[in-house]
């Protein structure tokens, strides 16, 4: 299927924007000083808390962390983009069966103090690196303070404190979910007597190329068992599978990539600079 004229998608967008345009006037009733107060609100600050853990040693100890230019966090998953799963198909021999694994909800179920525990054995009792300057009870509380102090203002006005899991965007919730799948990943995969050929990893997406059904399924029962997560996967279809913006297919014994494109998309996208809410209340006024 061709993709649509730069005309075509111009127009479609108008029609978009005309259609909100008149969905406001008729069923939206807004009254004269909405457009301030939703400014204002936009541009408020949430809350005024103050952490029971951060004390002054606590934050001597993390500028002393960041002054220190011979630590690097390192991302715990084995691909860093789509571009280097193309890249591994492009050397790979096909066997056996494909499928796509996937974590259900994994940044909120990831365990905190487990995982917390998890970064201290590796910091200070991991033989492969050398330990941190600061005892081992001020990380655990650093990382404490980061991540079981979230809090935030829901709609009906009250203030809540994320108590386990870890918030999505928050500045460590990536390295925790990675370090704890990564964690778990070790304790599976070096047990096992049948490694699968390919397996790769990204963020909770998960490749492998394993040579049956059944184990795939020991897999995934592995990983269950051995952490909080529940996982689900995807077998190919005819050879073909999505993964990431990545459609592979089967061919000759390898490979075959393809970006990867929705049975729903249609093309279009919408300009964030022509659909903000201040322009959208502009129009719902009529003005």
């Amino acid at each position: 299927m061709s993709r649509p004229s730069e005309m075509a998608r111009k127009v479609k967008l108008e029609i978009l924007l005309v259609d909100i345009f008149e969905v406001e006037t008729q069923k939206v009733t807004t009254k004269d000083t909405l457009q301030a107060e939703l400014i204002a609100e936009d541009g408020k600050t949430r809350g005024n808390y103050r952490s029971t853990i951060l004390s002054p040693e606590l934050k001597a100890a993390a500028k002393s962390l960041c002054e220190n230019k011979e630590i690097v966090v390192r991302r715990g998953d084995n691909m860093k983009s789509p571009k280097e799963f193309v890249d591994l198909l492009r050397g790979a021999r096909s066997t056996g069966t494909r499928a796509s694994m996937d974590v259900e909800s994994m940044f909120t179920n990831v365990p905190l103090d487990e995982t917390i525990g998890m970064i201290a054995d590796r910091v200070y009792r991991d033989p492969a690196f050398t330990p941190l300057d600061i005892p081992e009870y001020i990380l655990r509380k650093l990382l404490q303070a980061c991540t079981k102090e979230e809090f935030f203002l829901s709609p009906d006005g009250h203030m809540y404190k994320q108590v386990d899991g870890v918030a999505m965007g928050a500045p460590l919730s990536v390295l925790f979910a990675n370090f704890y799948i990564g964690t778990i990943e070790q304790k599976v995969l070096v047990g096992m007597d049948l490694k699968p050929a390919i397996y790769c990893r990204f963020v909770d997406d998960i490749f492998m190329q394993v040579p049956d059904v059944r184990r795939l399924q020991q897999l995934k029962e592995a990983f269950e068992q051995n952490s909080v997560l529940s996982f689900t996967y995807e077998m190919e279809n005819n050879g073909k599978l999505p993964f990431l913006d990545v459609t592979f297919t089967e061919r000759n014994g390898g490979f075959h990539t393809a970006v990867y494109t929705k049975e729903t998309n249609i093309g279009m996208c919408l300009n964030a600079n022509r659909t903000s809410f201040r322009r959208l209340i502009k129009w719902s006024k009529g003005s």
